[in-house]
C-alpha cells in the first residue's frame, strides 16, 4: 500500500521514489494520504500524512537526486462526490505552487476536474483532483466506472514536453480498459464540465450538496461496518474520526 501513502516505515524522511529513465530523465514521486492519523514512525508501519511540510520534505529528497519532474499521489477526495473537496483543493494547489509537476488525488473513486496552477517562478503545474479507479470491484454507480490516465511526454534533457489525459472505464470484471470512441467522448466532456466547475469556483457549493445528500445514513453504515469488523473499540474511533469532517460538510451545506 506504500504507493497510496500507507506501510510506510520513514518518519523523519518521506519516502520518495525516483524512475530512472533514458538520458537525463529522472521522475520522482512521493505518496500521501490526506486522512486523520499520525504519521510514520521509525520501526512501525504508518500512514504518510499529505500536508505542505512533508510535501516540501519531499520535493527537497527528490532534488538532491536531480529530479527534474516531481509527482505527489495523494489519497484525498470524498467518495461522495465528483467534486473534490475544498480543502483538499487547497491542500494540492498549495503542493503545485511550491514545486510540484503534478498533484493528482484518487480517493473519490471518480474522475474529477483538473486544472493548470502558476506557482514558483512562474512555472506550470497540473492538478487532477480526482483521476478513478485502475481496478475496482465496487462501483456503485456510472460515475464510479469512468477514469482518466495521465501520460507525460519528455525531452531528452528531461523537460516537460507533453501532457494529456485518456479515458478508461471499468469493465464487467473491475478492470480498466479504453472505452468506445463514442463513450470516450462523453467521458472527456464530463472531465471538462467538471474543470470548469473549478474554473468558476461553484465545484465548492456543488461538493457540499453532494456530501450532505443522505449523510446520516452514511455515518450509521460506517460505523455499522466497522464495529461487524472489528467490534466495538473501532467502532467508537471510527465514530470520532468521521465526526470532524461530516459535521463540517453538514454546516458548510447549510451556510453554504
Amino acid at each position: 500500500m506504500v504507493p497510496v501513502g500507507a506501510g510506510g516505515r520513514l518518519g523523519n524522511h518521506p519516502e520518495v521514489r525516483i524512475w530512472h529513465g533514458s538520458e537525463n530523465i529522472r521522475v520522482g514521486f512521493w505518496a500521501a494520504a490526506n486522512i486523520l492519523g499520525e504519521p510514520a514512525r521509525c520501526g512501525s508501519a504508518r500512514i504518510e500524512i499529505a500536508n505542505l511540510d512533508r510535501g516540501l520534505y519531499a520535493l527537497e529528497c527528490m532534488r538532491r537526486h536531480e529530479t527534474r519532474f516531481c509527482v505527489a499521489l495523494l489519497h484525498a477526495g470524498s467518495p461522495r462526490s465528483s467534486r473534490p473537496d475544498p480543502a483538499d483543493v487547497r491542500l494540492m494547489d498549495s503542493l503545485a505552487k511550491w514545486g510540484f509537476d503534478v498533484v493528482a488525488a484518487s480517493h473519490s473513486h471518480r474522475m474529477s476536474g483538473a486544472r493548470l496552477v502558476s506557482g514558483y517562478r512562474e512555472r506550470k503545474s497540473f492538478c487532477f483532483y480526482g483521476l478513478g479507479d485502475l481496478v475496482s470491484r465496487r462501483a456503485m454507480s456510472v460515475a464510479e466506472t469512468e477514469g482518466l490516465i495521465v501520460i507525460a511526454g519528455f525531452t531528452s534533457r528531461g523537460d516537460l514536453a507533453r501532457i494529456e489525459v485518456r479515458p478508461l472505464w471499468l469493465n464487467d470484471r473491475g478492470f480498466g480498459e479504453a472505452p468506445s470512441t463514442a463513450a470516450s467522448k462523453i467521458i472527456l466532456e464530463r472531465f471538462r464540465g467538471l474543470s470548469n466547475e473549478l474554473a468558476d469556483g461553484s465545484y465548492e457549493r456543488l461538493f457540499y450538496r453532494d456530501v450532505a445528500q443522505g449523510l446520516v445514513k452514511h455515518c450509521i453504515r460506517e460505523v455499522r461496518l466497522a464495529y461487524q469488523a472489528s467490534g466495538i473499540g473501532v467502532a467508537a474511533r471510527k465514530a470520532r474520526l468521521m465526526r470532524a469532517g461530516k459535521t463540517r460538510s453538514f454546516v458548510n451545506k447549510l451556510v453554504g
